[in-house]
Parts: structure tokens; sequence; C-alpha cells
């Protein structure tokens, strides 16, 4: 499956809010190929439909020219689909739990209650233990962090009762390679098993297994508690003889099948008369608690290992559950006592607290309009890190014309410069479009729209060689008849305030206060919208002539009067100081144009700012003006409504400031 068919199919889902092919198509993750192809026949059948409907026109244009692309990724490749939904759905989720880890080890130290609180947060986000544990261990070890209370590695009764030795298929004194190797090796198989249910099962007692087996302060105290516990009981000798008893020979705690050559035999299990090699893996497992009541199976989640590629799955073979446990009859001997372990409470520790992540932010037009002609062309745009935290990430592009200098972002770094370039030759004649597409590893995208105008020029150099007797006649003739190009179209726009979108006939123009629309529609009327958060928008139908260049001003009205209050259940929040610097900076550089009337040269007055956390003031209260405060207020409050502040944590926080500010005359 091809990666930038995924990345195509992603921009579509995001244009439309849906996550997964799945769920826009509303169909089961389980679903076979004739149900995925029946649904995309369906709604692509819908979409011929919408291709004149404003509102679907863009989603129904997509449908119809990439029907192809959507069945070979939704029904040709459905299962590798299924599977990198899987898997992306996995990397989010660790993502999450690596944010909430790094919180955890602010101090530097883990402690017992620390980590439970970090196995309650994986267990709320459906991951494994084995795969949390791993994660604490790559964090512990990035961070430069230490265990702080832990005596030595605890066990529960629970998994004192699994042989994990079986369940990997090796040898009691396997190695640590072999225990690696073998773990991986059943685990892509298990990756691969259609059954999604049985296939969690599975990872998850592989995933325990190796959290044991490959930690060797577990794996020490796991071997001492089982070698006592089969000196406590014959449990383990009874349920090899019963399962031998239905199979006729050893069989492996995983696949029900023989064991591997060199792995141990359950007690009492008389040795085969030669080496039995490792069958296929089964495609069904049933794994049972010895300590928990029978028919109830152990809490599994499917995990995501570091590993290469899947590889096919072998044959499926019927299902093996091992036999419910037997009690000692009356007078015999009597039952095991339990096993106690030290067990850490889930519900101890910290409770997980919102850590403010990463947040992609792009600076610049999201449409570049470009006429080219001979010399290459280079258009930069400035990619900001508006959160908090590491952001990795990519920048891709869908066309051979435009070429990356930098296709992977610096994670650390808060701002940095995307160059893209875009060559000529490689441009076909006419008009054409292509995309850059800017990707985090957390999933949010960025895509800058270029549309670039090739011209044709062709000389007429064989018709001066025909008729090269004509001399300077026809050079003449040339120079007076070749047609001048024609004046670009232009539409400026002066937008108070900020304006947040600007929208052509529906499709993105670009930003900002003052912002250029070269060719929107030559000699056609056209539909232009402006927005900005807060305020009203502004429709209106505007024609330009072929060559014509014009410049509109446009003022946006509130939609509201500003006299916000918080909830009473609302908590105010001391706010940070990047916002307060923000909001002084800001009012003070956009206030003066509110006191063009007041003959003093600074106008000065006690401003209260009431800040929600996306941002944007809510609200803001003068008192104490120098100034004829009913005339200047409207502007005021305009002002203060089009700042756009950084975000924080709270319900929302109040700035109060004391502001001179300079007349401007």
């Amino acid at each position: 499956m091809d990666r930038r068919d995924l990345d195509e199919i992603e921009r579509f889902l995001t244009s439309v809010g849906r996550p997964t092919l799945f769920v826009y198509y509303g169909l089961d993750p389980s679903a076979d190929a004739a149900a995925t192809d029946e649904a995309v026949r369906k709604r692509r059948t819908w979409a011929q439909g919408q291709q004149s409907n404003p509102k679907f026109k863009s989603e129904a244009l997509f449908l119809i020219k990439s029907n192809s692309l959507l069945k070979r990724v939704f029904v040709d490749a459905l299962d590798d689909y299924r599977v990198h939904v899987r898997d992306d759905t996995q990397h989010r989720k660790m993502d999450v739990l690596g944010l909430f880890i790094r919180g955890t080890l602010a101090s530097r130290e883990l402690t017992p209650q620390s980590e439970a609180a970090i196995l309650h947060q994986g267990r709320q986000l459906e991951l494994s233990e084995a795969a949390v544990a791993r994660r604490i261990e790559e964090l512990l070890a990035e961070t430069e962090s230490t265990r702080v209370g832990f005596e030595t590695a605890d066990l529960s009764s629970e998994t004192m009762a699994i042989d994990h030795y079986a369940i990997l298929g090796v040898a009691t004194d396997a190695g640590a390679p072999t225990i690696e190797e073998t773990y991986r090796t059943r685990y892509r198989w298990a990756r691969n098993l259609k059954d999604l249910k049985r296939s969690a099962e599975v990872l998850e007692a592989l995933d325990e297994a190796w959290r044991i087996l490959s930690d060797p302060a577990r794996r020490v105290m796991y071997d001492e508690r089982r070698l006592k516990m089969l000196e406590m009981t014959d449990e383990v000798e009874k349920r090899s003889a019963m399962l031998m008893g239905l199979l006729g020979g050893p069989t492996d705690a995983l696949t029900g099948e023989a064991p591997l050559p060199g792995a141990p035999l359950p007690l009492g299990a008389p040795a085969p008369a030669a080496p039995m090699p490792l069958p296929p893996p089964v495609h069904e497992v049933g794994l049972r608690s010895a300590t928990a009541p029978q028919g109830t199976r152990l809490p599994l989640a499917i995990g995501r290992p570091d590993s290469p590629p899947a590889a096919p799955p072998p044959a499926e073979m019927p299902s093996i559950k091992l036999a419910p446990r037997i009690d000692a009859p009356s007078g015999g001997r009597p039952a095991p006592p339990t096993i106690t372990g030290r067990t850490i409470g889930i519900t101890a520790g910290p409770q997980a607290v919102a850590t403010l992540g990463p947040r992609l932010a792009v600076d610049g037009p999201e449409v570049l309009t470009l006429q080219v002609g001979g010399r290459p062309l280079s258009r930069a745009w400035t990619v900001r890190n508006a959160g908090q935290g590491k952001m990795p990430g990519r920048v891709v592009t869908d066309r051979e014309w435009l070429q990356i200098d930098q296709p992977r972002l610096d994670p650390v770094a808060p701002s940095q410069t995307v160059t893209v370039h875009i060559v000529p030759q490689q441009v076909p004649w006419g008009r054409t479009a292509g995309t850059v597409t800017v990707v985090t590893d957390h999933g949010e995208r960025r895509t800058v729209t270029v549309h670039v105008h090739r011209r044709s020029w062709l000389p007429l150099v064989g018709g001066v060689v025909a008729l090269g007797f004509l001399g300077v006649a026809a050079v003449a003739a040339f120079l007076l008849l070749w047609p001048t190009p024609a004046a670009p179209t232009e539409l400026a726009l002066a937008v108070d305030p900020v304006a947040d979108r600007v929208f052509v006939d529906g499709a993105p123009a670009g930003s900002g206060r003052a912002l250029t629309i070269a060719d929107p529609r030559d000699g056609k009327p056209f539909q232009l919208k402006v927005e900005a958060d807060g305020f009203a928008p502004q429709e209106e139908l505007v024609t330009l002539r072929p060559g014509e260049r014009t410049t509109r001003t446009i003022t946006l009205a509130l939609v509201d009067d500003m006299t916000w209050a918080p909830p009473a259940e609302a908590a105010r929040v001391d706010a940070p100081a990047p916002v307060r610097t923000a909001l002084e900076t800001a009012a003070a550089a956009n206030l003066g144009a509110c006191f063009a009337g007041v003959p003093e040269a600074e106008a000065t007055a006690t401003y209260t700012a009431w800040v929600t956390p996306d941002g944007q003031v809510r609200r803001v209260d003068v008192t104490d003006p120098s100034f004829p405060l009913a005339a200047a207020e409207p502007c005021i409050r305009r002002v203060f409504r089009g700042l756009r502040l950084p975000i924080f944590e709270g319900d929302h926080a109040s700035v109060e400031l004391r502001l001179a500010v300079p007349v401007t005359k």
C-alpha cells in the first residue's frame, strides 16, 4: 500500500471530519472486501448527483476522481488498511501516554505511586501493560530519571499461575537473544490474525511473558517463586496430565502443538522419541488464569512492539483450551496456599493532569498564485510550534515540480522556515496546481495550495526564416502584431480587524489585515466572504473586468456587545506572563486610532480584560479614563476583540493594565 495514497486519503478525511474510511462509510472495522466495495460504489453514485451542490461539491469531486484510489486501498488492500488504522491508533495513544509520562517524570524520579498512575492511564487508553512498561523504560533512559522506593520487581499470584516459558515456547535456561527472537516471531504471526479479539488475547499473553522474562530482576523473582510453587502443589502436573490425555502428547501452551526443541516438558510427561519441530502457530488460543474463577479470561489488549513488517499468517489450526482446574478430593492433599505479593493500587498516585502538547501553526497564505517563466522560483513559510513539547513531522508535496529543502521538521525548534522551489521545466504548460502539506507525527496537518500559470511563448522563427527576403519588414511586422500580455486582474483587500479566513466562491484565498487576490475570476462575478472570530462574517458579490486592479476596505461588525460574564462554577486563574505581555504590547500598538479627537498627547485609562483559554478577549472594562469614554468605547472593544493571545490552561483569566497611549492625530 503506497504511503502517498494514504496521505491523499488522510487529507480527504480531514476535510470531511472523519478519522477513518470505516467511519466515513459507516462500516464496522471487521467488514469484508465485498461490503467495502458496495459502500464505495453507493457513495460514488451519491457523489454524481452532488457535483452542482456547493455544500458537497469538493467531497463529491474527490469521490468521483479518486474512485480507483479508494478501491485500491479500501477493497484490494483492505487487510493492510485495517492494520494501518490499528497501528495509527496505537501510535496516537502512545503519543498521549508519552506526554503523561514526561509530566510524571518532571522531578527526574519515578515512585511506585507514579508508576501506578501511569499504568492506570495506559488502561484508560486500552494499551497493554507490557507496552506501557516498555515506554516507561524508554523515557526513564531518555530523561535520565531514576526509580525511587522500589525494593524489587513485584509479581502477582495471577502472573505466577501462567507458564511464560511455555507461552513463548522456549526453555527455562534460554538466553535473552533467543527469548527476543521467539517473541518477535510469534508477535508478527499474532498481529495478522483476522479475528481482532483473539489477536488481542494472544498479543496480551505474549506481552506479559516478554515483560517478565526480558527483565532480569523480574525473571529471577519469577523463577524463584515458580520453583516454590511447583514444590508446594501438583497443580501443574494435573493440568499437564489432563492435556496429554486429550492430545496424546506434550503441547505448547500458546499453539496447542508440540513445543520447540529444548523447551521444558510438563512435569510427569514422557519424553518424545525424537525432537519435535515447531508447527505453525494456531489461529485461536484460549488462556485462563489459575487464580481466576473458571471461565474467566485475563484482561487483554493489543500492544505495538517495534518489530519488522508483518509476515503472511501461517495456516490456521483448531483452537486448544486448557482443561478446568480439578480440586483435590475430600481427605486428599490440601489446595495450595495463595501466593501473595506486593501489588500496586491503580487508584494510588497523583491524578492525571492535562498537559498542553505541541500545536502546529503555519504563518503565510493558504493559497498562492504564481506565474512562471524560465527561471526557478522559491517561496518560504514559517512553521511554528504554538504549544509545548517536541513536534516531529514531515513536509510532503504531490507534484514533482514542487521541491522541498527540508523534508523533515526539527522536533525541538519552536519556529523554522520551510522553503519550496518551483522547477519551471517540469511545470506543464497552462494552468496547474499542487499542494505542500506539513504533517506532524501527532496527527495535525496544514496544506498550502500553489496555483501556477506557465505561459507558452512560441517564437515565429520559422516564419522569419521562410520570409527572409522580407528582412526588416518581416521583423517589424512581427514586433507590431505580437500581442502584449494582458495585465493581471487583482483585488486588494484591507480588512478591519485582521481576517482569519477569506474565501472566493467557497475556496480559501488567504488571511490577514491586507492581502491581494490575483485573477479571482476574469470578467465573471464571484462571491467574496471574509470571516474573523468574534465578528459577523461579511459576504458580497464582486465583478472585476479583465486587467482591473482595485482595492476594497471591509470593516467587520462585532457579534456581541462584549459584556461576557464567566459561569458561576468557573474558576479564575492568574494570567500567564506571556498572555499579559502579549496583551499589553498589542493593546498599546492598536489603541492609538481610537483617540483621534482627544486634544492631549496621551490617552490614559485602566483596562481590565477577561481572557478565555483559547486566547480571545471576551470582555473589557475601562475605568478612570482621561478622555471621553462614550466616543472611544466602541473602537476600544473592537481592538480588544480582534487580539489573538497565547492559549493557556484554566477556565478564564483577567488582566488589569494601566496604559498611556499616544494619540494618533
